[in-house]
């Protein structure tokens, strides 16, 4: 199946877009699907030479978090991209890492070893708290979704760990991690 936007529109042709509401268990189990987005194919493109990249959003947000303390708890060194919007800053990517640097770290005291990019995302997390509609929403992204008729997706997207799968990103391709039973 083909699936993905274009300036936040499906791609003509294409069975799916990007919607969360249109990626439901029905039209996604069990099939391939190629995916091309406005920005989240050239991040992961941009991380495929990476050892592990894990994409993470509120939806799984707990799962990828788990990952990155066992990383941690590795001694290995953990790199947070955002996708960004046209090469640039993003609201939404920028408060889903801080909500993710902060759910890495927990209680440790954090500022020694994090950059400035990951101090000033824990910063967004204390501006918006817990809540993920607001700053999706106030987002140019989630600007431009609302204006498109698209609310609904925001409200899906703010969702925290709806979706408790640990994707993984290697030669190309998303898979999911198996979860342990």
């Amino acid at each position: 199946m083909l699936a993905g936007e274009q300036n936040c529109i499906r791609i003509p042709g294409f069975q799916l877009g990007n919607s969360p509401l249109e990626m439901t268990e029905g039209a996604v189990r069990g099939k391939t699907i190629i995916v091309t987005t406005s920005n989240g194919t050239k991040a992961l493109l941009a991380c495929q030479g990476a050892h592990s990249v894990y994409p993470c959003a509120a939806v799984n947000l707990s799962a990828a978090a788990e990952k990155g303390r066992e990383l941690r708890e590795a001694d290995q060194s953990i790199l947070i991209v955002c996708a960004g919007r046209e090469n640039a800053f993003s609201l939404d990517d920028s408060y889903c890492a801080g909500r993710l640097v902060a759910a890495i770290l927990g209680d440790r005291s954090p500022r020694r070893s994090l950059n400035d990019a990951a101090i000033a995302c824990l910063d967004l997390v204390r501006r918006y708290g817990g809540g993920w509609r607001r700053p999706l929403a106030y987002s140019r992204a989630g600007r431009e979704l609302i204006k498109l008729g698209f609310k609904d997706d925001i409200r899906e997207a703010a969702r925290l760990d709806a979706y408790p799968v640990l994707p993984h990103f290697h030669e190309r391709r998303v898979t999911l991690v198996p979860v342990p039973v």
